[in-house]
């Protein structure tokens, strides 16, 4: 498969959304801003995969420090650039447990490459994978979603496109020769 949703199982059974894509009230600074991905949570304890193939760009600690010193932003989280269809994509991968990710920056990963278990680091209220697609080669946030795709909706048509094309013929079989119909000639009567 080429592309997948970052957690296994089916949306809205194993795993759901639970801040959509677009504008919010933000859950910790209570301010109105644009929300870049999507929040999704599962109560299992679940490994956040990659989406698609592309190259680690980053795999760690985010910069960013919360007031106690502990880290703050994305928390632990990856970065992985794609290129798709020659447009190229960075996705993020936020708030992972410390210690699980599995990858590290100059790694190539496939759709399903497991990246690191599905946590609370960083400025949250509680565990959850906040998962972004920036269109882009190199990743830069923006507060009012500019350049930043709905991730739900992006990943829903690049599965329906690969299964399109993968139900596509890809020659095209010989015909079957039918046997020829013979059809009488009548015969004319001689009167002598």
């Amino acid at each position: 498969m080429l592309y997948q949703f970052p957690i296994d199982g089916v949306l809205g059974k194993q795993f759901k959304v639970t801040s959509p894509f677009g504008w919010r009230t933000h859950p910790t600074s209570g301010k109105k801003s644009h929300h870049n991905g999507v929040d999704l949570w599962a109560s299992a304890n679940v490994y956040n995969e990659a989406f698609a193939k592309g190259v680690v760009i980053y795999a760690g600690p985010s910069k960013l420090k919360k007031a106690d010193g502990s880290v703050g932003g994305f928390g632990h989280h990856v970065m992985i650039r794609h290129n798709i269809d020659t447009h190229l994509y960075v996705s993020v991968y936020a708030h992972m447990v410390e210690g699980t990710i599995k990858v590290k920056k100059g790694d190539r990963v496939t759709a399903g490459t497991v990246l690191g278990r599905m946590g609370s680091s960083g400025d949250v209220t509680g565990k959850h994978l906040h998962f972004e697609i920036y269109k882009g080669k190199n990743y830069q946030w923006s507060a009012n979603g500019s350049r930043f795709i709905d991730p739900i909706p992006f990943i829903k048509a690049l599965i329906a496109k690969q299964k399109l094309i993968d139900s596509a013929h890809l020659e095209t079989p010989e015909p079957v020769a039918k046997p020829a119909v013979v059809v009488p000639t009548p015969v004319k009567k001689v009167v002598k």
